[in-house]
């Protein structure tokens, strides 16, 4: 066997065993979902939030049909729109899609308050998932 032939051979292994690695890091489809360090699933009607992160999170869900037609602003007033403490879990309902539309997915949306360059508080980095529901 000539040094041609052993290269492709242990670039073919190297190409097999990167797809099986990717493969066992896949997750299954009725697990809950890892969002960063929020993790979300469906259940019995409700999506079910829990913030594994050390900061309160801020959130929103909609439908995937209705997100498109929405224009919504991220919130980081604890008083108009709740965070989700540390730890805590919050349900919130399936999101109803516009126009009778039956939605059968959900983003959600996350982020954290920040203070901005004037002091005032505004959003991190907005992170979204999408939830079978």
């Amino acid at each position: 066997m000539d040094s041609h032939t052993s290269h492709n051979r242990q670039w073919r292994h190297g190409v097999v065993m990167a797809l099986l690695v990717g493969l066992a890091t896949c997750t299954s489809s009725t697990a809950p979902t890892r969002i960063g360090s929020l993790s979300a699933a469906a259940r019995n009607q409700q999506i079910e939030l829990v913030n594994r992160t050390p900061l309160p999170v801020f959130t929103m869900v909609l439908g995937r049909s209705a997100a498109t037609l929405i224009d919504w602003m991220p919130c980081v007033d604890p008083v108009q729109c709740p965070p989700i403490a540390p730890g805590a879990r919050r349900n919130v309902p399936y999101p109803e899609g516009l126009y009778g539309v039956v939605e059968h997915e959900a983003l959600v949306y996350w982020w954290h308050a920040t203070p901005g360059s004037n002091g005032v508080m505004r959003p991190d980095s907005i992170r979204v998932e999408i939830v079978q529901l």
